[in-house]
């Protein structure tokens, strides 16, 4: 069996970008991706998404497609972007945190969510009794609820159908997660230590190629 690769691009901000590289990066956006972003009211949330770009840019590039190939970009009916039947990417901003993977010749979600204090009682609905009973016995809690929350995130978002599949009812056992007699394969991402990411996969044998990128006036490559 062959093994498929995966490359993510990692990035993280905790700060405004200058205004003329805000605007050298904004400038590279298609129209339609502009004004998705200036109706963001936070300009973290302006940021997530032009970094999210940005990788994808970046990614796209490395995978052979040109300076326009931002306006390749589709929509499925539920909003999951796209490039064609053969390429697929997936885009997860937490926290300061922003990831792109793309690959050929199979499906991949990925999602990255930062650790914070939560009220468990306000989830009880995307959980089964099983996984509540995880959380509850793990010496850690808050993490292992955030480890099976991003484990069903990344599912969702390879499957494609999003938050109308029932959260509930997606399976998770060792490196593997099951919803509608499809198999997805785990691979957890390191990042942050206040943050949980996990990958899932249509295909098993994988090759993950991961790398960071700076995109602010310290980085050496604003100067190539």
């Amino acid at each position: 069996m062959s093994i498929s690769s995966i490359n993510i691009l990692y990035t993280s901000f905790s700060e405004r970008l200058p205004g003329n590289i805000w605007n050298k990066y904004f400038n590279l956006l298609p129209d339609r991706m502009k004004e998705k972003n200036i109706r963001f009211q936070r300009w973290q949330d302006r940021h997530s998404h032009l970094f999210g770009q940005l990788l994808l840019l970046v990614n796209l590039k490395e995978f052979g497609y040109g300076k326009g190939s931002l306006e390749q970009v589709l929509y499925e009916p539920n909003g999951r972007p796209y490039l064609n039947a053969d390429i697929d990417f997936n885009i997860s901003h937490s926290g300061g945190e922003v990831l792109c993977a793309m690959t050929k010749g199979m499906r991949i979600g990925i999602d990255v969510e930062e650790i914070k204090k939560i009220h468990f009682q306000d989830f009880k609905n995307v959980m089964n009794p099983s996984q509540w009973r995880t959380i509850n016995n793990a010496t850690e809690p808050l993490g292992a609820f955030f480890k099976l929350w991003t484990i069903k995130e990344s599912v969702i978002k390879a499957d494609g159908r999003g938050l109308a599949i029932p959260l509930p009812d997606i399976n998770i056992a060792e490196n593997i997660a099951e919803y509608d007699n499809c198999i997805w394969y785990l691979s957890e991402i390191q990042t942050q230590s206040n943050s949980s990411a996990y990958l899932a996969t249509s295909n098993k044998e994988v090759k993950i190629y991961f790398r960071c990128l700076d995109f602010y006036p310290r980085s050496l490559h604003l100067q190539r």
